[in-house]
């Protein structure tokens, strides 16, 4: 049925615009019809003035995507019916004046404010808000979480309206650049994820699937709703990854997300293959961004939970936190006899040494120390230590990476207070974020030369466990 009224309106919409083709021909007086038209140079010739002149019966202009519509529309009936050849009139290299003109019709209508900022359908500002302030699209609830969620996104991606809330998993194309890009993670629950790239429809819009592996469907469930509707909370800061909408693979129970795409991958794959053109200004715009974005779930008093640079994406030398899957909300309840989830080196240290050791902010911000050393060292904190058992008792007894040599001295001694063991002795989020401001970006004032010999010393030192005991 959905394909039937597809067809309809396809064929009601080439209807309307060949009428109205023929309409402006005749008003012009031009014999015959467009079918009759038997070179490629007049039937150019007759669709750039349609184009260049084309209006609405009560003298208003045309939207942005009435012109596109009317474009495909007419190529459509001009594919089936004419028998000028070549008959491809959208192909900019075959007919280039036709192309010329619709463009700058575009441009022209888009400089009137008649363009696609008002989404896919050229919605008014009040139909966008009537929309969004349906009863069924309040956020009060997952549901309508949701779909407020989906149809933000539709307006801003220019989607057409029914096809942001369920995307078809056939309207998205496998990537060619070296087949699906597929990576694993683990998370509670034990949940696994698969992240495939692949492009919307026969666009170059890349987009990411986040696809679920779970034996409880249940499980999976709650872990979806949480990760949108939390995502969803944050949806539009700039360096928080995306949700544009969830989709579903042939026979699988489970939904996927629609995320974000980021072009550089990982901060941790992006300092590996930039350690010698990663310079301070580069690094105190990563640690302003990452801070930034901490900011904006703090607010929203959402605690990440698992920070980390396989976490931390880069898209157009941008920072984008991604992976909501361990994230709650502050305050919520969890299961005390849970094993602790995330990566050791970046884990607070309170959850390290007690398992029962609730969730907090301040363990996001620990993690955000070890981030910000990393930004200034490009390696993995404590990477020639293997054994993970040593490491966990080594950080709890509070060890923690040596300074970079040649560091901002302020940088380095807020960094340090956000990996203290006990939580209340680290700032707040907001405190880290004035204070990165502060810091001179353009000129990195280094530590002193004394403490620079300190390095060394601790540098020999290994991963000896007596410099602090708590």
């Amino acid at each position: 049925m959905q394909t039937a009224a597809r067809g309809k309106a396809t064929h009601n919409s080439t209807s309307t615009w060949i009428n109205a083709l023929e309409t402006f021909r005749k008003d012009i007086g031009l014999p015959g019809k467009i079918d009759d038209v038997n070179s490629k140079e007049e039937l150019e010739r007759q669709l750039v003035l349609f184009f260049v002149s084309c209006k609405q019966q009560n003298g208003a202009e045309y939207s942005v995507q009435s012109i596109k519509s009317a474009r495909f529309a007419i190529a459509r009936h001009i594919n089936t019916y004419s028998k000028i050849r070549p008959q491809e009139i959208t192909n900019k290299n075959i007919y280039s004046e036709l192309y010329n003109a619709i463009t700058g019709k575009i441009k022209l209508l888009t400089d009137q404010g008649l363009g696609e900022i008002h989404g896919a359908d050229a919605f008014t500002q009040d139909e966008i808000r009537k929309i969004i302030n349906h009863p069924t699209m309040q956020p009060d609830s997952p549901k309508g979480l949701i779909r407020r969620i989906f149809w933000h996104n539709a307006f801003e991606l220019a989607l057409r309206g029914g096809e942001h809330y369920n995307l078809k998993i056939q309207q998205f194309k496998k990537r060619k650049d070296g087949g699906i890009d597929v990576t694993f993670y683990r998370s509670k629950c034990n949940q696994r994820s698969l992240i495939y790239t692949a492009n919307w429809k026969n666009t170059l819009t890349i987009h990411v699937i986040k696809r679920f592996r779970n034996d409880s469907m249940r499980d999976m469930k709650e872990i979806i709703i949480n990760e949108v509707y939390l995502m969803g909370m944050v949806n539009r800061h700039p360096n928080i990854i995306k949700i544009y909408g969830v989709t579903k693979f042939k026979d699988e129970p489970n939904y996927s997300l629609v995320l974000e795409y980021a072009d550089s991958g990982t901060l941790g794959k992006y300092l590996k293959n930039n350690i010698t053109t990663f310079k301070w200004q580069d690094q105190m715009k990563f640690a302003n961004e990452m801070a930034s974005a901490i900011l904006c779930l703090h607010d929203n008093e959402i605690i990440h939970g698992d920070l980390h640079p396989s976490n931390v994406l880069i898209h157009q030398r941008t920072i984008k936190i991604a992976d909501f899957g361990c994230s709650r909300l502050h305050g919520s309840v969890i299961n005390k006899k849970e094993k602790p989830y995330g990566v050791m080196r970046y884990m607070d240290p309170k959850i390290l040494k007690d398992h029962s050791y609730d969730l907090t902010k301040k363990s996001d911000i620990y993690s955000l120390a070890v981030l910000l050393w990393q930004l200034t060292s490009c390696k993995l904190p404590f990477e020639s230590e293997t054994d993970d058992d040593v490491l966990k008792i080594c950080i709890i007894n509070g060890k923690r990476e040596i300074p970079i040599k040649e560091t901002n001295d302020e940088y380095v001694e807020l960094y340090q207070k956000c990996w203290e063991f006990e939580p209340k002795d680290r700032p707040d989020i907001s405190e880290i974020v004035s204070t990165l401001k502060s810091i001179n970006s353009e000129k990195n004032k280094t530590i002193k030369s004394e403490e620079n010999e300190i390095t060394k010393e601790l540098e020999n030192d290994n991963l000896s466990c007596q410099i602090r005991n708590y």
